[in-house]
């Protein structure tokens, strides 16, 4: 069973009560005491944490040094007589293994403490059932920095330190890929040749690269994940509230057997296909799971990431969403790789959707296209062969254009590309017997419609716009692809200046319907995906 553990920290004693006991609301299993970061609170009043009533769920008490990314900054001898002093109140004591190794004379003290039963821990189920749990020890290493150079030895003298019941590794992800090793951490059982042997382990890569490892350590039967009560009191970079591993991730559901999905880009941190995706789950009953992988650009990196995923079919990936800036990447790997693309993908030249098979065969898919054309045609009150003459101007020549143009082009529309490298727009006009002009251009153009296909506007980039509001012309419609934030600047610009304006959270809600029939071949009604995504968007997530 992996615990779901949340970190409390605070400056008064009452503060870290009421934090304790929504935690226990919440859900939690497990609750961090990171005594480090409760400036000011005495210990006679931390101590007072025993009194009824009782915490519901085991306590780790941690005093976590600078050295290792914690506030501790005074003297490991003090901190050792201050962890042992508050030992009665844990279930277990986190103690980094550079300290545990410095002396005899730390580890003798820290023994001494170790086996003795908490009386004042209770279960949760059963709260007036006093339990004397043996107290146990979490050997821990933490680099906030990276993955430390030594990482597989110190996962060995981890798992060698014969007083280590708790084996914990956290570091800093370099890329998402880091997440494998720690998978295959979480999966590993070590056993002593003598004495007893450590129980599961607690293995997180930090930062945003690193949530996977966070979300699937109840997959891989590690031994506990952490979680933050509320944004702004995170122990470390990237950990996302127990709120988010319930309510988005599904963390009640996950267990051996789930299915795993996710989005590859760069950026995902905006997306609401998690959300989306992930409440399509559970409203099917599917055992799966939807993540964002943050994958950098260029194609080397997309086909690493693809690569690691296949090399483990016992972590059970078994498709993705592609945005942003490997649509065509997508394409070219599954190519080489020997897998299948469609004829439609093949024919735009972007893949938005791989499923990967039982034996990790690959086939991909573009669900842009169909959901553009059904966007577009919507939006002007039209029917797809209606769009026949429609003169367009489409900004951009990445992925999601190669599929509204193929789709454009493919009912008749006469289709104007710009973009900032030129060479792309014309490739792209050459694919499709189009046109394409200079970027500088494109505010001259008075097309019927614009369609903005570049990630200027993006939520991180809100105030920006790739047109001038000056040159649109009340004739127009604008179309943006965009769908965080739901109105852009560029729909602003459009709508002030009397434009009809098509929002891009139509297209993304088809766009993820077809997707997630072609991954479980459940159908959900549209409806289901328009009104979740125009949910999830007015709500700000």
């Amino acid at each position: 069973m992996t615990l779901l553990a949340v970190s409390v920290v605070g400056d008064a004693i009452a503060q870290i009560r009421r934090d304790v006991a929504e935690a226990a609301a919440l859900g939690a299993e497990l609750i961090e005491l990171r005594v480090d970061r409760m400036p000011g609170v005495c210990d006679d009043d931390i101590l007072s944490l025993r009194e009824s009533p009782a915490p519901p769920m085991p306590l780790i008490l941690t005093i976590r040094s600078e050295a290792e990314g914690g506030d501790w900054s005074g003297p490991d001898a003090a901190r050792i007589d201050r962890l042992i002093k508050l030992s009665p109140i844990a279930d277990y004591i986190d103690v980094e293994l550079a300290t545990w190794l410095h002396s005899d004379a730390i580890r003798q003290q820290l023994r001494a403490v170790l086996g003795h039963g908490n009386p004042f821990a209770r279960l949760a189920s059963e709260s007036d059932v006093p339990r004397t749990p043996l107290r146990k020890l979490i050997l821990s290493c933490h680099d906030f920095t990276g993955r430390p150079a030594t990482l597989t030895k110190l996962h060995i003298d981890l798992l060698s330190t014969e007083s280590c019941d708790v084996p914990k590794l956290a570091w800093r992800a370099r890329t998402i890929r880091d997440n494998f090793e720690a998978f295959e951490m979480m999966r590993l059982r070590h056993d002593r040749s003598a004495g007893r042997s450590p129980g599961p382990p607690i293995v997180i890569c930090m930062g945003p690269e690193g949530l996977p490892s966070r979300v699937l350590a109840k997959k891989f039967g590690a031994f506990a994940t952490f979680a933050s009560l509320r944004p702004g009191v995170e122990t470390a970079p990237g950990q996302p509230t127990i709120s988010t591993l319930k309510g988005v991730y599904r963390w009640d559901a996950i267990d051996a057997k789930t299915a795993v999905y996710g989005l590859i880009g760069d950026p995902v941190e905006h997306s609401i296909g998690p959300q989306l995706h992930n409440g399509a789950f559970a409203e099917s009953g599917i055992n799966a799971v939807y993540l964002p992988l943050k994958v950098n650009p260029g194609y080397e990196s997309f086909a690493a990431f693809v690569v690691e995923a296949l090399a483990r079919p016992w972590a059970d990936f078994r498709g993705f969403s592609v945005t942003i800036p490997h649509k065509e990447n997508a394409l070219r790997f599954i190519q080489r790789y020997g897998g299948a693309v469609d004829d439609l993908a093949a024919r735009i030249g972007a893949v938005n959707t791989i499923t990967v098979g039982p034996d990790s065969e690959l086939v991909g898919f573009n669900t842009d296209h169909d959901a553009a054309l059904q966007t577009i045609a919507s939006g002007l009150g039209r029917s797809t062969a209606q769009l026949a003459g429609l003169t367009v101007a489409v900004l951009g020549a990445g992925g999601v254009a190669r599929a509204i143009v193929a789709g454009l082009c493919g009912v008749g529309a006469q289709v104007t590309i710009y973009n900032r490298t030129a060479g792309r727009a014309a490739e792209l006009a050459k694919a499709f017997s189009c046109v394409s002009a200079p970027w500088e251009q494109r505010a001259e153009s008075s097309a019927d419609l614009i369609v903005n296909c570049t990630s200027v506007g993006l939520a991180a980039d809100r105030d920006a716009s790739p047109l001038p509001a000056e040159t649109l012309q009340p004739h127009q419609a604008v179309f943006d692809t965009i769908y965080t934030p739901p109105e852009t600047k560029l729909l602003q610009q459009a709508k002030a200046r009397g434009c009809t304006t098509i929002e891009g959270a139509v297209m993304f809600a088809l766009q993820a319907q077809a997707q997630f029939e072609l991954w479980t071949g459940q159908g959900l009604a549209s409806a289901f995906f328009l009104e979740r995504t125009r949910q999830l968007l007015s709500s700000g997530r």
